[in-house]
Parts: structure tokens; sequence; C-alpha cells
């Protein structure tokens, strides 16, 4: 259907028209000879819908999406028709406002619902990054929500952080006054609304910080699949100096920046928002942090330096990334399939979690969605594999370990690979069908079939 406005599924970062995009350089030479992932794409591009400039409407438009409790949507045609929720549906609520020129306006959600919206003429979903276009007569404004998902550095990949960025310049030839504000609910660090929350800080060198999580900090303790994560701590933070980051009660997280907008060029002001969950995955008799976390020393405060002083570098190769794997798409199957790979790109990452192991090798857990929550499957690990047979032999290797190692313990005892490890965050053993106890409801032939080939896609 028409909708307005429309939401483009991976027009490139820097233009709207598609004539205007650089080549794709560096994918071209990512991409091997026959495989299964080649395959895969091949097959892809037989179904694709025939090319020509259509915008696509995402189902759910991703905001803060790095792993499956941190995981966060909007599933609304315009951004402020509703408030963001987890991936489960539960409500998560991110509020965005600016004052022009002492006049407020809604951005994001639903609230202040005193607030007029202002207008937002697109949005456009790439690999990396959401991009909220907003304009009136005086100012263009855009709000950016961008993950640097970047698969050749699997440090930045697996930090649980975005970048909230505002970028404003003028219409109207003159200076524009912008009050800023950017309110997270403090529901992130929490399973259900009346767990009890605790605020927090962090001091780190020229930043200003607020943080929150439960007072419970039950960490690991459930599992399952309609559950969000009730451990760690949420952060915003931002230069300091700029504006103020405060915690609005035990509710939000607050960030708010005052901007002049000039007569000619642009003003722009970056928000970092991040969430530690200190250990992340039970891996038999050990609970794994995130892959970042990995050294002695790293915490969240040295994550929030490092991203802040970072952001500059980071920014230029997402738009670099994103007009690589965009470009690559299209040439293999048109504008719409590669819009289509901008999303699944986003959904893929964030049904996994990216892990290190006692050696601080890369270990990849994803999760059964609404399903059974199930963790490391293998039938949910070989459809998504194309992507990370395309990313890197680093993470296609990663997804594969947990799996191998499992089936070649002592522990499993037929002469079949296993269906899963376990219910997601544990991976502690078989939960799908007779699990470890005998060979009733299994799935045999799959998940050999689906192993083998994988490794031999790996190997190759």
């Amino acid at each position: 259907g028409n909708h307005d406005p429309p939401q483009d599924l991976g027009v490139p970062p820097e233009s709207s028209d598609p004539d205007e995009r650089s080549p794709a350089t560096g994918w071209t030479a990512l991409l091997p000879g026959p495989s299964a992932m080649t395959s895969t794409l091949a097959l892809a591009c037989l179904l694709a819908v025939p090319q020509g400039p259509t915008d696509l409407r995402a189902p759910s438009v991703p905001l803060v999406v790095h792993d499956p409790y941190f995981s966060i949507w909007l599933p609304h045609d315009r951004p402020t028709d509703g408030d963001a929720t987890h991936w489960t549906g539960r409500i998560w609520p991110i509020t965005a406002t600016a004052t022009i020129d002492g006049e407020p306006r809604r951005l994001l959600g639903t609230q202040p619902a005193d607030f007029p919206p202002l207008r937002c003429a697109r949005t456009v979903i790439t690999p990396t990054r959401t991009r909220f276009r907003f304009e009136d007569e005086r100012l263009a404004l855009e709000l950016a929500f961008l993950t640097p998902a970047l698969p050749d550095d699997l440090d930045v990949l697996s930090r649980p952080l975005t970048y909230v960025v505002w970028t404003a310049s003028s219409k109207d030839g003159r200076e524009h006054r912008l009050e800023l504000a950017l309110r997270v609910s403090t529901l992130v660090g929490v399973d259900r609304p009346e767990q009890e929350i605790v605020a927090t800080s962090l001091e780190v060198v020229g930043l200003d910080v607020a943080g929150a999580g439960s007072v419970e900090q039950p960490m690991l303790e459930k599992r399952g699949d309609d559950l969000r994560i009730d451990w760690g701590y949420a952060y915003l933070a931002q230069g300091k100096g700029l504006g103020a980051v405060t915690n609005e009660g035990t509710a939000a997280i607050v960030a708010r920046a005052s901007l002049v907008v000039p007569a000619q060029g642009e003003a722009r002001h970056v928000v970092l928002f991040a969430y530690d969950d200190l250990r992340a995955i039970r891996y038999f008799d050990a609970d794994l942090p995130a892959y970042w976390r990995r050294a002695p020393g790293v915490s969240a405060a040295t994550l929030l330096h490092a991203a802040a002083a970072g952001f500059e570098k980071l920014d230029a190769r997402c738009r670099a990334f994103d007009q690589d794997l965009f470009g690559v798409a299209e040439a293999l199957g048109g504008q719409r399939y590669a819009q289509l790979c901008s999303l699944a790109y986003r959904q893929t990452l964030g049904g996994n979690k990216l892990c290190a192991d006692r050696a601080g090798r890369p270990l990849l857990f994803p999760k059964e969605n609404f399903s059974n929550g199930c963790i490391a499957t293998v039938d949910v690990i070989y459809p998504m594999a194309p992507l990370f047979l395309l990313l890197g032999a680093d993470l296609a290797k990663a997804m594969l370990v947990p799996q191998l190692d499992y089936g070649s313990s002592p522990r499993w005892t037929f002469p079949f690979a296993p269906h899963d490890l376990g219910t997601y965050p544990h991976a502690t053993g078989q939960v799908y069908g007779g699990g470890e106890r005998d060979e009733q409801n299994q799935m045999p032939v799959e998940e050999s079939a689906n192993l083998l080939l994988l490794v031999a896609a790996v190997a190759q």
C-alpha cells in the first residue's frame, strides 16, 4: 500500500538517487567462488522482484539492534505513530523531541503528547543505520541511529552501543536555535515493568554519563523465549559540557543539548546509547562475556570512552560498508533485493550474541525467537549462514564451533548432529525432542546434513 512518508530500505547514506551512488568496491573482492553461499544468493536473485526504484515498507524499523536482549524496533509507519518496542512486542519507549526557536516538536515516540509531531519526510534503512528525515519551512533535521556492525572488526561488531546522531541545516537562510532531548525508558533493563530500578552513573573522561539497571541483578538466572534482560546497566552519554545527561528519577535516562543551526552549513550532536550485560551466555560450566569484554580491565567506562573517541572514523567506515554491501546486493538482484538485504543484515546480526570463550576466541550464539527459545539451533544457523559465509571465515567458524564441540563431547552419545545447545541464554545441553535422553523426536537427517554442508562451505 501507499504510505506517507515512505520507508526506503537501503537507500545509500549519501543520496536518495541510485544514480548518484559510487560503484561497490570492497565487497566485490570478497565474493567467493562456487559455494553454498553463492548458490543461495543466485536462487535469491531468481526470486527477486523486478528492478525499479521502489520504496519498501519495513514491517518494523530497526533502531537499536545488537543481540536478542538489546533489540529495539519501531513497528509503525511514522516515527511518532507509536512507541518503540523490544522485538517481543513489549513497549520500551524511546522519545526524541526538538524545540525549534522556542516551538516544541515531537520526533520519535508518543510523548510528550502535547508536542505536535514534526513532519517526517522519509525513513531510510541501511545495513548500519536508520535515518529519519524531518523538515519544515525553517530547517531540515535528521535523527539517525548508527550501529557500527562491521564484520571485519569483531571488537566493534560486538559492542552493545548505538550512536544517536542529530544533524540540522537551515532551509530559509537564517540562523535557528535548537533544543534537543532524547529520553530512554529504564524498562530496557528489566523483564517486567514491576521490577525495581536503580539509577547509576560512570566517571568517563570527557563525557557526561547516566545509567540505570535492575536492583535485583539476577545475572543469567532466567532462560526462555518471551524474555527480556534484567541484569546489567543501560547508559546514555555525550560530550561533557554540551548539555546534560541525567536520570529522570528511576523512570528514564535523558540526554539534552542546545545547538545553534547556522544560516549556512550544518549543526550536529551525538549521543551514545549502550547496554553493558556484564556476562552474556552460560556455556556449560562457564559464564561467557560478550566478545568486546574479553580482555582484563575492559568495562562500560572504557567502552564509552573508546566509542566516543572513535566516532568519526567509524561513521566513515560504516558509510563505505553500507555503500559497498548495497551495491553488491543490487548488482546481484536489483534494488528491491538490496533493500531486503539491508533489513535482513540488521535482523540476522540482532538475532545473535557474539561472545568470547576462555581463550578469547569468538563464539556466536543465535536465539530462536517466538519458537521455543533454543540457543545455537542448527536449522536456524543454516538459513542465516549465507550472510556469515559472505562476511568472512571468522564469524562463519564462530557459529559452528559450539555445535561441533558439543556434538563431539562425551555428553552427546548419538550418531547424528544435535539440534540445539539449550534454551537461550543457557547453552548447557540440548532441550529439543529427546534431549540427551533418547533418539525420539530428534532431527538427525536435517541437522547432520546442515552441519556437513556448512563445514564444507567454511573450509572452501
